[in-house]
């Protein structure tokens, strides 16, 4: 098995994924889990070289997978989903070695969507995505079965209403509705949950009174206070009862399983190529109506215009476009929508106007102080900071050129920015910052400049390095870069361009800093030797824990918060070098106070 095992983490990698060694039981046998994930050639043969019957872990970053484990209540909650949402689209589909099926789809929009539990309240359907792995084919489950390739066909970008579910708040679990306690925090939206179920069900708001008072002095730690019970099923009363279908529960094969089975063809293929390109338009309305069912298109066909009185759950479509402007996190315009939610007829365009009308006097969305037709989602849930029960976060082990680390310590969410004048090194600071790191994190590194032989042949300046030996991810990017933050891990961003309205910067350090969870940014930005700052002046130096300025042989510590030594403050402390070879860093002067 050993030779099958490294073959196919091999073709693996040489299709973009970045792979693993785990147990059967999936645990990793890395010592940092999936952060040691390897891209590389060499780092496959390492691991299979050391467990050569290992299985294969697979990272999914970027791709959206759904997880149906069939012990759990997988098997029911796919059919309740093609009931509703129509045939699941077809991907590459794997059976699980416990039974189950991993549907694999790709992120569309690099929007970061996040591993999660039950998704969308569907029992057994978990999701895998930024942050997550799954076990691939071949590998061997601890039930003695293995992982296995069941339709090979190309990985598609997720259909619409699986990114919907993604943003979705999850409504209780049927564990949570069938008598588990309800903890303070959770109470009222509980109950609500409850409350929504029974009136969909046609119960009048007696019964749901006396049902949630019920429920409430059960199961409620503490219980709400009676009238706040009443008040809630009031707030559901007003809403029409919905039917609810009961389809019929059985687990489907997807149809190329079928197909291989009848031709007796071999249904186990390893590997297909799963990174596909981004669909046409047409593709995308294609896959789009290929999940809807013909009674959910006569609804949408038919859809009134709404009305001042009415409320929104009275509309479907409203309810889409709130659930997606408030994951925007960025100005769009009427145009945006009807190309998310294809619309085109005046009756839904009239509709449309309508909905934003309502969003926007309700506070909802906030009209562009220069653009009329471009709106914003005003975001007002806060987060808040526990420090008197949180765990003392302890700084990340992060090394810098220069050896900065000294002065500053580096905590999770951190954003460093690295304002550089040209040719001053700012590039060579950051690639001798992924080499002095690659081995303990993570990284991603999106260049806006260079092609794959331009950094290539930078790599390659490194006469202490094989260019095999590099083990990070690059990637093209030249705008929208909170899109593709990975949360938990180092992203480096080289460069930022600003090329008007350069208050702006401090906006998209902010939209950074909001995706980043455990992980740090590093940002680059352009300079003017003869500016204090980067680009976007002060703006820029708001939402930084750390902002260094590299001039011709210089780099100074603009800002810094979080100091090593309380009573040794870093801030303006500089250091001269010169480059050798454009990578290698030679000081020519240690740091020393710098009033310039």
């Amino acid at each position: 098995m050993s030779n099958l095992m490294l073959e196919a983490a091999l073709l693996y990698i040489a299709q973009g994924f970045k792979v693993f060694p785990v147990k059967p039981d999936k645990k990793p046998l890395t010592k940092h889990g999936l952060k040691d994930a390897t891209q590389t050639k060499q780092g496959c043969r390492e691991y299979w070289g050391k467990h050569p019957d290992a299985g294969i872990g697979l990272l999914t970053d970027g791709l959206v997978v759904l997880d149906f484990d069939v012990k759990n209540g997988g098997a029911e909650s796919k059919k309740a989903i093609e009931a509703k949402y129509g045939i699941l689209t077809r991907t590459r589909t794997h059976r699980t070695g416990g039974g189950g099926l991993h549907y694999i789809y790709r992120n569309p929009n690099g929007h970061d969507i996040r591993s999660k539990v039950a998704i969308g309240g569907y029992s057994g359907v978990d999701l895998r995505a930024n942050g997550g792995y799954i076990v691939a084919p071949p590998s061997l489950h601890e039930s003695g079965k293995h992982y296995e390739v069941i339709d090979d066909t190309e990985v598609v970008p997720a259909p619409s209403w699986v990114l919907e579910l993604t943003v979705k708040k999850s409504p209780p679990t049927q564990a949570t509705l069938e008598g588990m306690p309800i903890a303070e925090g959770e109470r009222n939206t509980t109950l609500t949950s409850l409350a929504g179920v029974m009136r969909r069900k046609g119960m009048g708001e007696a019964s749901i009174i006396a049902a949630l008072l019920a429920e409430n002095a059960a199961r409620c730690q503490p219980p709400l206070p009676e009238n706040e019970v009443i008040n809630i099923a009031k707030s559901i009363i007003r809403y029409q009862p919905t039917p609810i279908d009961e389809p019929d529960i059985f687990f489907d094969e997807p149809q190329s399983q079928k197909k291989d089975n009848d031709n007796g063809t071999n249904k186990y293929p390893l590997l297909n190529n799963s990174l596909s390109t981004e669909p046409t338009n047409s593709e995308r309305n294609k896959s789009v109506t290929e999940n809807v069912t013909n009674s959910q298109k006569r609804k949408i066909e038919k859809l009134p215009i709404e009305r001042e009185n009415q409320k929104s759950v009275t509309n479907p479509l409203a309810e889409r476009i709130e659930e997606w402007v408030k994951d925007t996190n960025s100005w769009f315009s009427y145009a945006d929508i009807d190309k998310e939610f294809n619309i085109h007829g005046d009756n839904d365009k009239s509709n449309r106007r309508m909905i934003i009308k309502r969003l926007h006097e309700a506070g909802k969305l906030e009209p562009h102080p220069k653009d009329n037709k471009l709106y914003r989602y005003v975001n007002v849930n806060v987060r808040l900071i526990d420090f008197k029960s949180a765990n003392l976060h302890k700084p990340i082990a992060i090394k810098y050129p220069f050896g900065i680390e000294y002065y500053f310590n580096t905590y999770p969410g951190n954003i460093i920015v690295v304002a550089g004048s040209p040719d001053a090194g700012k590039t060579a600071f950051l690639l001798n910052l992924i080499k002095l790191n690659q081995n303990d994190f993570s990284i991603f590194y999106q260049s806006s400049e260079m092609g794959e032989s331009e950094l290539q042949n930078r790599l390659m300046n490194f006469e202490d390095m094989e260019l095999q030996d590099w083990n990070f991810t690059a990637e093209e990017r030249s705008s929208n870069f909170a899109d593709v933050i990975r949360p938990d891990c180092i992203n480096i961003i080289d460069y930022l361009e600003l090329c008007g309205d350069f208050y702006m910067i401090a906006e998209y350090l902010k939209q950074i800093h909001d995706k980043l969870n455990d992980g740090i940014a590093i940002v680059a930005l352009q300079k003017d030797p003869k500016a204090r700052q980067g680009r976007g002046g002060t703006f820029g130096l708001e939402k930084p824990r750390l902002y260094l300025n590299m001039d011709a042989g210089k780099v100074q510590i603009r800002k810094a918060k979080n100091w090593t030594h309380p009573e040794q403050n870093p801030n303006g402390l500089a250091l001269n070098y010169k480059i050798i070879g454009g990578c290698k860093f030679v000081i020519t002067e240690n740091w020393h106070k710098d009033e310039k």
